[in-house]
């Protein structure tokens, strides 16, 4: 493909002539030709020396970037900012900078394809960088338990959950009376939805503390995402017994 081919078609697709509102230092667009043509292709967040190199090494020759060669300000060309630019000319790699139209982007947006991948269906723009809104913002059906998990999925942090739940096991082992590492765990459980699995950790608790009431209202909880809703309105009851200041929310859930 050619260059100015492929460019055009990005100025067009992420509306960058649109997107005036954005850090002088972002220079959307092309911002580094090569020899004219394009054979392969590779993204980064920032132009660094490495992403230089790994691009050259992948024998990449067009490079598209969120942060490009002028993101920290104009500087002389000297040290790493002559090495970035020595290394996009000498390996013959075309740069191009997408900052504020890659985030608002309706389509392939960070913030649009981040709230699709979580289902929340986009109801406006919010916050403002340079004058221009940068967020995005809607609505979701589900808990906040739901929302947690969903991001540890998209964001691809499911093996700190895995630690995470090593931690508390570990802290309910070497202190079997420390409450609070009942409590938490039981949250991450309910969270995953791994109602069996709370209800056993929050008996336990009970055996330990049977007036607290944190372990009655996390197994109303339990009992509730598993579908039990009888149980779980005779816990939410147990809290208000035991609690006279109980959450505000569980007068909605005994609604």
């Amino acid at each position: 493909m050619r260059l100015d081919t492929l460019v055009r078609y990005l100025d067009d697709y992420l509306r960058i002539a649109e997107e005036v509102a954005d850090a002088p230092e972002a220079m959307n667009g092309l911002q580094v030709a090569n020899s004219g043509e394009v054979t392969r292709i590779a993204a980064a967040v920032d132009l660094c020396e490495a992403t230089v190199r790994m691009a050259a090494e992948q024998h990449v020759d067009f490079l598209l970037v969120h942060h490009g060669l002028f993101w920290g300000g104009l500087r002389p060309l000297v040290g790493p900012a002559y090495r970035r630019v020595a290394g996009l000319i000498n390996e013959n790699v075309a740069l191009y900078a997408a900052h504020l139209p890659l985030d608002r982007h309706p389509e392939v947006g960070n913030n649009s394809v981040l709230a699709r991948q979580l289902g929340v269906s986009v109801r406006g723009e919010f916050g403002s960088y340079h004058g221009a809104p940068l967020g995005v913002w809607g609505e979701r059906v589900g808990t906040r338990e739901d929302l947690s998990r969903a991001l540890a999925t998209v964001l691809g942090y499911q093996h700190e959950l895995a630690a995470t739940e090593a931690a508390f096991k570990k802290a309910i082992e070497c202190d079997p009376g420390y409450l609070e590492a009942y409590i938490r765990f039981a949250m991450f459980l309910n969270g995953s939805k791994r109602f069996p699995e709370s209800e056993a950790l929050l008996n336990e608790g009970l055996r330990r503390a049977p007036s607290a009431w944190q372990f009655y209202y996390q197994l109303a909880s339990a009992y509730s995402g598993a579908g039990d809703y009888a149980k779980a309105r005779d816990d939410y009851l147990k809290v208000l017994a035991l609690n006279p200041a109980p959450p505000a929310e569980i007068h909605t859930k005994l609604a």
